[in-house]
């Protein structure tokens, strides 16, 4: 099971801006998170009051306006969020800012693992938003829907997120095992530039009798 880690060598372990990773990869800054949060809720929130606006106008023969109001929303922001981390592990605030949530492996999440954190993000926000909150507390700033899920959001660089092709991407995720992180070692890479640039035998291509 992966778990964040710290760098420890010289004087970057005592550094303000040493920053916690996860199989190599930088665990998102607090700030990022929250300007990721209020991009997302800034699109949500007009979403939201565009339909329920929408079921607010209902006929009379319907449901009450206000319930199909409430209903319209929460199926809006169960399909956005589930449809985003699971095609993207990611929300266009994320995006945006270059931000994606992984599993404990480093793995993008599936189904269940959204399933799971929109359960968190509802207990979050049942809790007056002390679950995002959390973020702020969290050594490594997860919030309690990160706890629920087990997830983490790490910083991937922008213009790096896609849309995932689910069906191959399954199967070269069971293929090949949980992602390594190759590390920039300064030796190998020298012994790589020296293997390089030694001359390479050639095969005679002549016709043999």
């Amino acid at each position: 099971m992966g778990e964040p880690s710290r760098p420890s060598t010289g004087s970057a372990a005592s550094s303000p801006k040493t920053v916690y990773s996860l199989h190599g990869m930088p665990i998102a800054t607090r700030k990022q998170r929250l300007a990721a949060l209020l991009i997302d809720l800034t699109i949500t929130a007009l979403i939201t009051f565009m339909l329920i606006g929408v079921g607010l106008g209902t006929d009379a023969g319907g449901p009450p306006p206000l319930a199909a109001a409430i209903a319209m929303a929460l199926a809006f922001l169960t399909f956005y969020y589930i449809l985003c981390w699971t095609a993207f592990s990611s929300t266009p605030g994320k995006m945006i800012l270059g931000l994606k949530i992984v599993d404990h492996n480093g793995w993008p999440l599936g189904i269940a693992k959204s399933i799971a954190r929109l359960f968190g993000y509802a207990i979050s926000t049942a809790a007056v938003g002390l679950g995002f909150i959390w973020i702020f507390i969290d050594s490594f700033g997860r919030g309690w829907h990160d706890h629920v899920a087990d997830t983490y959001v790490i910083y991937e660089g922008r213009g790096k997120a896609r849309s995932r092709n689910m069906a191959s991407d399954l199967f070269s995720d069971l293929a090949s095992g949980p992602p390594t992180v190759r590390r920039d070692n300064p030796e190998t890479r020298s012994r790589d530039n020296d293997s390089d640039r030694r001359p390479r035998s050639r095969k005679s291509t002549w016709p043999t009798e």
